[in-house]
């Protein structure tokens, strides 16, 4: 499948699936479909459950990897996106500065300055997602008292005196 995560990747080779008539081991290549469901066993819980075409048999296999609701499913993929952006950013910044260097084994082009790392971002989306309005006020550098002032909210009850 195109444009699979690569962590549903790594499940597949990592739970040695095999086809339950011929028992052929199964291999991403083998992936048809990704989705989560009540799961077989207690309808109360969701899962993730991958699909696994058997060519040998002509049958279609479900199985279910793991605890996950859609919502947990939708928050993977977009987290495993932003990742593919980050990173591709990253390679154009590098590719446009113009020197060579090794990343985790791989040659890119080095950065002639400082930038925010991944891990900064990481960090950073981690505080945006767990913050609440205030807190985020005041990582942009606002004080107390400025937010306290543009926090006036509409008094409803003079709106009622006046109709």
């Amino acid at each position: 499948m195109k444009d699979t995560p690569k962590w549903i990747l790594e499940l597949i080779n990592k739970e040695k699936l095999t086809c339950n008539k011929c028992k052929m081991k199964f291999s991403v290549e083998h992936l048809v479909s990704v989705g989560v469901q009540k799961s077989f066993d207690n309808s109360n819980k969701e899962k993730l459950i991958i699909g696994l075409y058997c060519e040998e048999c002509d049958e279609m296999g479900m199985f279910e990897l793991k605890d996950m609701s859609l919502i947990d499913l939708a928050f993977e993929v977009l987290d495993d996106e932003s990742d593919n952006k980050i990173r591709e950013t990253e390679e154009e910044l590098d590719s446009q500065l113009g020197k060579e260097v090794s990343y985790s084994g791989k040659k890119r082009k080095s950065r002639t300055k400082s930038k925010i790392t991944i891990k900064e971002v990481k960090a950073a989306s981690k505080f945006l997602k767990t913050c609440n309005h205030y807190e985020l006020l005041e990582a942009m550098g606002w004080t107390p008292e400025d937010i306290d002032f543009y926090n006036k909210k509409p008094d409803n009850n003079n709106n009622k005196k006046e109709k």
